[in-house]
């Protein structure tokens, strides 16, 4: 399935183009401020407090394994981390419920923050004729759609989620051992942005990751675009990615409905400039006075024996008419 990624075009957009890089962004980078922000329920039972050690424990001893550490420095980590949590289980309110000091709810937000900072996100969408994107997310129309196929590169687009719309963000139980439910933060969203039938590529980190150039299959030009931008991208594509890639250009529509045609370059960029159609010009004008004609020798010569001429006729008649 192909999805479409909408973007101005900007020196760091052109630079990953030509590079073959994609950008993941953290979701603190999002124009929603309600983005992966849910309300937590740091109302914690004894099973969810026991599920965190474990999840910690499993994740210190598959680091020791992975570095070859056998000693028993893993068993101390897991000792120290699991002090903490044992101690919330006795440390209960009048409810009788643990962590009444919020120990493991601070514990719990911190790294729920941290994740928000660092984990990768890239935002594709199922549509690449939507007006409003082209107008918000592709620079008024001067920008580009990007028609990427995931599936030809599983390293870079790892993990595929699609986004669910709600009326109310839900509170739920949120701890880093509660995988789905972490998947939720990062891909529920309310009613308001549904017309953008979202789905996410996700990374363990931000930041630039390698593209294979396969996923690269369409790319679309914004009414506006410029020219010469649209020439570099085209340039870039073809150099970098191959002829596979279909290459088109918006252009106004019937009934407020944009379409598509195959880019086709502008003259100027086809021919030479010693080659391009001579641009008349118009005579100068100014206050209806005529522009000064070319010298015309031969006309000169004409012009001053007829004046000489008249100027003997002349002169001979006053003679003629004194006798």
């Amino acid at each position: 399935m192909i999805l479409f990624k909408y973007s101005a075009i900007t020196e760091y957009f052109i630079t990953n183009l030509k590079k073959k890089m994609w950008w993941f962004s953290p979701p603190t980078a999002f124009n929603d401020p309600y983005d992966s922000r849910f309300h937590i329920d740091w109302d914690l039972t004894d099973k969810d407090i026991l599920n965190e050690l474990d999840f910690h424990k499993e994740m210190i001893r598959k680091a020791a394994s992975m570095m070859g550490d056998f000693s028993s420095n893993p068993e101390m980590l897991e000792s120290q981390f699991a002090a903490p949590y044992l101690n919330a289980l006795v440390d209960r309110g009048p409810d009788g419920k643990p962590d009444r000091s919020g120990v493991i709810r601070a514990r719990g937000m911190k790294a729920l923050e941290s994740r928000r900072r660092t984990i990768g996100i890239s935002c594709f969408t199922q549509d690449f004729q939507n007006e409003a994107f082209w107008a918000h997310y592709a620079d008024l129309h001067h920008g580009v759609c990007l028609g990427i196929e995931p599936s030809f590169d599983k390293q870079c687009f790892q993990q595929l989620e699609e986004v669910k719309y709600v009326d109310i963000l839900p509170k739920i139980k949120l701890l880093p051992h509660m995988k789905d439910n972490l998947i939720k933060q990062f891909t529920t969203k309310t009613i308001d942005w549904s017309s953008e039938r979202e789905i996410r590529a996700f990374q363990h980190r931000c930041g630039q990751h390698r593209m294979n150039p396969r996923c690269l299959l369409k790319v679309f030009f914004g009414m506006k675009v410029q020219p010469n931008d649209a020439q570099q991208i085209v340039d870039i594509v073809r150099r970098e990615y191959g002829s596979h890639v279909e290459i088109f250009q918006m252009n106004h529509g019937t009934e407020g409905r944009s379409t598509f045609r195959p880019w086709q370059p502008a003259v100027s960029q086809v021919l030479p400039a010693s080659k391009l159609p001579a641009i008349s010009k118009p005579a100068p004008m100014s206050n209806n006075v005529a522009a000064p004609q070319k010298p015309d020798p031969v006309g000169e010569i004409v012009e001053e024996l007829v004046k000489k001429g008249l100027d003997w006729l002349t002169t001979w008649l006053t003679d003629k008419t004194r006798r």
